[in-house]
């Protein structure tokens, strides 16, 4: 058994060592962070390469190590053409959660 932990001893110490990853900064200006149970949704005012703003939300995720990630694939960005469109939208989300408080709080729902 002790030649065994031997030879794992002599192959981690032959094997590369795995670099840490580097946290990624958050690519504009935070402005809301929702936290949620698996990471956060991160929203932000950023700027692409050529200048151009937009709006990021975003959800980061906790890696195995901890730290927060972001999600390529759970995102989006809003151009500023379309953030009157987008303020639309969620005022009728605003309305429609309403809606549903009166109707949960009239039926004795919690």
């Amino acid at each position: 058994m002790d030649d065994f932990r031997t030879r794992i001893a002599q192959f981690r110490n032959n094997s590369p060592q795995r670099p840490l990853r580097e946290v990624p900064k958050d690519s504009g200006k935070r402005l809301k962070t929702i936290p949620r149970d698996d990471g956060e949704v991160a929203i932000s005012w950023a700027t692409t390469d050529t200048g151009h703003p937009y709006l990021n939300i975003r959800f980061w995720g906790k890696g195995s190590d901890g730290v927060l990630f972001p999600d390529g694939k759970r995102g989006i960005t809003i151009r500023v053409r379309e953030l009157a469109d987008l303020a639309e939208g969620v005022a009728a989300a605003m309305d429609e959660a309403e809606v549903y408080r009166a109707q949960k709080a009239a039926s004795g729902q919690r």
